[in-house]
Protein backbone atom coordinates (compact mmCIF):
# COMPACT_ATOMS: atom_id res chain seq x y z
CA UNK A 1 0.00 0.00 0.00
CA UNK A 2 2.43 2.77 0.96
CA UNK A 3 5.21 1.59 -1.89
CA UNK A 4 1.93 1.67 -4.45
CA UNK A 5 1.36 5.52 -2.88
CA UNK A 6 4.67 6.74 -3.22
CA UNK A 7 4.95 5.12 -6.57
CA UNK A 8 1.52 7.06 -7.62
CA UNK A 9 2.89 10.35 -6.01
CA UNK A 10 5.99 10.00 -8.27
CA UNK A 11 4.22 9.14 -11.28
CA UNK A 12 6.01 5.65 -11.31
CA UNK A 13 3.65 3.55 -12.69
CA UNK A 14 2.14 1.08 -15.47
CA UNK A 15 5.29 -1.02 -17.10
CA UNK A 16 7.79 0.54 -15.09
CA UNK A 17 7.06 -1.52 -12.28
CA UNK A 18 9.61 -4.47 -12.18
CA UNK A 19 11.67 -4.56 -9.50
CA UNK A 20 10.46 -7.35 -7.01
CA UNK A 21 9.78 -4.99 -4.08
CA UNK A 22 6.80 -3.24 -5.87
CA UNK A 23 5.00 -6.36 -7.06
CA UNK A 24 1.49 -6.89 -5.56
CA UNK A 25 2.91 -9.72 -3.39
CA UNK A 26 5.76 -8.59 -2.03
CA UNK A 27 3.49 -5.55 -0.68
CA UNK A 28 1.17 -7.73 0.74
CA UNK A 29 3.58 -9.34 2.59
CA UNK A 30 5.55 -6.59 3.45
CA UNK A 31 2.57 -4.78 4.98
CA UNK A 32 1.32 -8.07 6.95
CA UNK A 33 4.93 -8.55 8.27
CA UNK A 34 4.44 -4.26 9.25
CA UNK A 35 1.25 -6.03 11.14
CA UNK A 36 3.02 -8.34 12.97
CA UNK A 37 5.34 -6.08 14.44
CA UNK A 38 2.97 -3.91 15.69
CA UNK A 39 1.09 -6.36 17.25
CA UNK A 40 4.60 -7.71 19.01
CA UNK A 41 5.30 -4.32 20.22
CA UNK A 42 1.79 -2.83 21.23
CA UNK A 43 0.34 -6.13 22.85
CA UNK A 44 3.66 -8.05 24.28
CA UNK A 45 6.29 -5.56 24.97
CA UNK A 46 6.04 -2.84 27.65
CA UNK A 47 6.19 0.46 25.79
CA UNK A 48 7.98 2.66 28.40
CA UNK A 49 6.29 5.66 27.20
CA UNK A 50 2.76 5.32 27.32
CA UNK A 51 1.23 7.25 30.05
CA UNK A 52 -0.80 4.48 31.54
CA UNK A 53 1.92 2.14 32.13
CA UNK A 54 2.57 1.23 35.55
CA UNK A 55 4.98 -1.39 35.68
CA UNK A 56 8.09 -0.18 36.55
CA UNK A 57 11.13 -1.59 34.08
CA UNK A 58 14.46 -1.33 34.00
CA UNK A 59 15.30 -0.30 29.88
CA UNK A 60 18.26 -1.70 29.96
CA UNK A 61 17.97 -5.32 31.47
CA UNK A 62 13.84 -5.63 31.08
CA UNK A 63 14.02 -6.14 34.78
CA UNK A 64 10.54 -4.86 36.56
CA UNK A 65 10.80 -2.80 39.92
CA UNK A 66 9.47 -3.87 42.91
CA UNK A 67 6.81 -2.09 44.86
CA UNK A 68 9.80 -1.19 46.87
CA UNK A 69 11.39 1.21 44.33
CA UNK A 70 8.08 2.36 43.18
CA UNK A 71 7.21 3.71 46.29
CA UNK A 72 10.89 5.50 47.41
CA UNK A 73 10.84 7.10 43.62
CA UNK A 74 7.09 8.52 44.05
CA UNK A 75 8.13 9.77 47.73
CA UNK A 76 11.27 11.04 45.94
CA UNK A 77 9.37 12.83 43.89
CA UNK A 78 6.86 14.61 45.98
CA UNK A 79 9.68 15.49 48.37
CA UNK A 80 11.62 17.13 45.26
CA UNK A 81 8.56 18.60 44.25
CA UNK A 82 7.61 20.35 47.76
CA UNK A 83 11.03 21.39 47.58
CA UNK A 84 10.96 22.85 44.10
CA UNK A 85 7.36 24.67 45.13
CA UNK A 86 9.36 26.56 48.79
CA UNK A 87 12.69 28.03 46.66
CA UNK A 88 10.14 29.12 43.83
CA UNK A 89 8.68 31.45 45.61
Amino acid sequence: MFLRQLRDVRGLGGSKRNHPDLQQPRINNDEADIQVLMDLMENTWINPLRHDQDDLVNLSTGALGTAEVASDLHSNRTTSHSDLLKHSK
